[in-house]
């Protein structure tokens, strides 16, 4: 009995580790393809800047909670450099629970270095580790998701829906996936959340996290000191990064990118930096102001840039002292070369197997209008229940911007509904019967009935509509229903009952005008009895064929989800707009066969219309198009959106996580804020 016990224990272990290995597997190659172009990008790779990493043992838990060691843990101590990353991750490995705080002030690589660590921990990874997957910390809403493994199951989900897939598992392995320890979460910018929400972050982690669950978390120092109070996170150890010195800056810029003959000015900077170490005043003027811009990896970023990457600027115009007043006019005069001298060092190829090359060649002015406009619209977003953020997702576009009124929209879709489907009808009494289908029962064959039929029960199926919305900005959540597994009667509930019911209710408020409008019409030529009893057989044809469309449209809905794998913002893009013209050719196949061909292709358009502009979970294509079409013509947006955001990330200005865009660097979308201030716009601003 006992023996039996423990292979049927075996076996049902088995059987689930199998699909979790699986799942882990491909997210592991996922995030390795994803951030080996980042790396490259970033130049981490074979040129890592060599930030210096200090332990901060005043905001680190205990040591004997740190460090695994017992022997060693009363005299904890750590250091290393992101030039020697190896080390880092192996002293990140040998730590008790693996959690790790690394904290800097702006610019000073703390994103850098949980991308470096998270691609060495993928390449050497044994099989029992979970996979690194970063995720911005100001996505969790912790009274929405009171545990870590749920948020983190739900980002997995929207950021890669191809684990929705049943060939992975579905939303059920996923769960199974983090709440078994599977997956590392990097918590980019816990700094970004309003003050009052970062202690009820930290606390909610230390609820959640288990023994088995390893944690990386960035964040600026100052923001992290306040968030601790009396609290610390368990288990964490805590890093901090240095600012790099001027003898560290010019050996850098001397072994890793300049040229071996370097030039005159450039020799002259380098002898002036090292200088400056040790006498207080240099022949050279700015030079202390450059030796503090460079102590940051994002001032050295910019520096190599501006003036060695691009061989055509000249670097003696740092040292102009009447050019810079002081260091923070340097710093934005290196931000203002930094999107001209990005597109003149990568020109635009067309090989689809260069992964790093923009398709196109961009106007540097124009970028940078647009590139402004979206970080004044992420950083002062136009809706009071939306705070600052660096993600720009393309579903969130008229929401923010909220260059599309809610209620201009439904009253233009209730009238073109209305217009659409009177029109349509009345142009119908000349077509064949079969076109017309059902409506020939009911409708007089004179076509000013036809019309006026026709509008009224536009108004009617535009006013369910209108009923319908939710609101104007339609965001592409990919939320799911109930776990997919294979109940009767939770299938039957959520397949089957819940969107039929929905469908019904929307239905019966069309059936209802639709009732009054056909007993009218043919009231007046066969009689009020007959009237009334025409109506409502077509009320209750239109309510029943609402209530099918419901259901059909939620289940074709889910079926496209689970077979697609968007994981980047142009694929969801497409899935979207895919998903909108196959739910508007359900709707018209299904009134096609109730109603007639004429009434199936109205109802169809007419639902492309509706669910592009009011869809709650997805088909955000329609208001998306919308929105960029009138920002487009106002000069704020490029035409070709899409595209040109995918550029802008080749060049190194964006990155993308699953479907969302950020600014590489916070500080860039600062300073482009700030400076949308001042910058004009054709046709005004909006």
């Amino acid at each position: 009995m006992i023996v039996a016990l423990i292979l049927w224990a075996w076996k049902k272990s088995r059987t689930i580790l199998k699909p979790l290995n699986k799942i882990k597997e491909w997210l592991a190659t996922v995030a390795t393809d994803q951030w080996k172009g980042d790396a490259a990008l970033r130049s981490l790779e074979p040129n890592p800047k060599p930030v210096q990493w200090t332990y901060r043992a005043d905001l680190a838990d205990r040591p004997a909670n740190v460090e695994n060691d017992a022997s060693v843990a009363g005299a904890l101590h750590w250091s290393g450099s992101s030039a020697n990353i190896a080390q880092l991750a192996t002293r990140f490995r040998a730590t008790r629970r693996r959690r790790l705080v690394i904290l800097g002030e702006k610019g000073m690589g703390k994103t850098t270095l949980a991308l470096q660590l998270m691609m060495h921990l993928l390449r050497t990874a044994p099989d029992d580790e979970p996979v690194p997957v970063l995720l911005p910390a100001s996505g969790w809403d912790t009274t929405r998701f009171p545990r870590l493994h749920d948020w983190v199951a739900d980002r997995l989900l929207q950021n890669y829906p191809a684990l929705r897939s049943p060939e992975l598992g579905g939303p059920v392995m996923v769960k199974a996936l983090v709440h078994a320890g599977k997956v590392l979460p990097v918590l980019d910018g816990l700094d970004e959340l309003p003050l009052e929400r970062r202690p009820k972050m930290i606390a909610t982690l230390n609820r959640s996290l288990t023994p088995d669950d390893w944690l990386i978390v960035t964040s600026r120092t100052a923001e992290y000191e306040t968030s601790l109070g009396r609290l610390r996170l368990a288990s964490a150890a805590v890093l901090q990064a240095e600012p790099l010195d001027a003898e560290a800056v010019a050996d850098y810029l001397e072994e890793r990118c300049l040229p071996t003959d370097p030039g005159h000015t450039w020799q002259r900077i380098l002898n002036e930096l090292r200088a400056s170490r040790y006498q207080p005043i240099q022949t050279l003027p700015m030079v202390a102001e450059l030796a503090q811009i460079a102590s940051t990896p994002l001032g050295l970023w910019l520096l190599r840039t501006v003036y060695i990457d691009d061989d055509t600027a000249d670097p003696g115009i740092l040292f102009d002292s009447g050019s810079f007043i002081d260091t923070s006019a340097l710093r934005d005069h290196l931000f203002d070369q930094l999107i001209p001298a990005l597109i003149a060092i990568n020109p635009a190829s067309a090989d689809p197997a260069d992964p790093f090359q923009p398709r196109r060649l961009h106007d540097p002015h124009r970028v940078r209008q647009w590139l402004e406009f979206i970080a004044h619209h992420l950083t002062y977003p136009r809706v009071d229940d939306n705070p600052r953020t660096h993600n720009f997702a393309w579903w969130e576009l008229a929401r923010y911007t909220n260059v599309i009124s809610t209620c201009v929209i439904r009253l233009t879709l209730t009238l073109a509904s209305a217009l659409a489907l009177g029109a349509t009808i009345a142009l119908g009494r000349a077509s064949p019967g079969w076109l017309m289908g059902g409506l020939n029962i009911v409708l007089e064959s004179d076509r000013m009935f036809g019309l006026i039929g026709g509008f009224v029960v536009g108004i009617g199926g535009g006013t369910a509509l209108w009923l319908s919305f939710s609101n104007s900005s339609a965001r592409w959540q990919g939320e799911q229903h109930e776990d997919s597994l294979p109940h009767p009667e939770r299938f039957i509930r959520n397949r089957l009952s819940q969107p039929f019911r929905g469908g019904v209710v929307v239905g019966l408020i069309f059936a209802l005008v639709a009732t009054i409008a056909v007993g009218l019409i043919r009231g007046l030529s066969a009689g009020v009895t007959f009237g009334i009893a025409a109506g409502l057989t077509f009320g209750l044809v239109a309510g029943a064929t609402f209530g099918l469309v419901g259901g059909v449209v939620f289940n074709v809905t889910d079926w496209w989800n689970e077979r697609n794998t968007w994981s980047t913002p142009n694929s969801t893009l497409r899935g979207d707009r895919g998903l909108t013209i196959l739910s508007g050719s359900v709707v018209a196949l299904t009134f096609a066969l109730t109603f007639g061909i004429v009434v199936g292709v109205a109802f169809g358009l007419a639902q492309v219309l509706a669910g592009g502009l009011a869809g709650r979970e997805s088909h955000a294509w329609i208001v998306f198009s919308m929105t960029k079409t009138r920002l487009a013509m106002k000069g704020r947006l490029p035409w070709r959106l899409g595209s040109s955001l995918d550029d802008l990330r080749r060049l190194g200005l964006l990155r993308s996580i699953g479907p969302l865009y950020q600014f590489r660097h916070a500080e860039l979308q600062d300073h482009l804020a700030t400076s949308y201030e001042t910058c004009t716009f054709p046709f005004g601003r909006g």
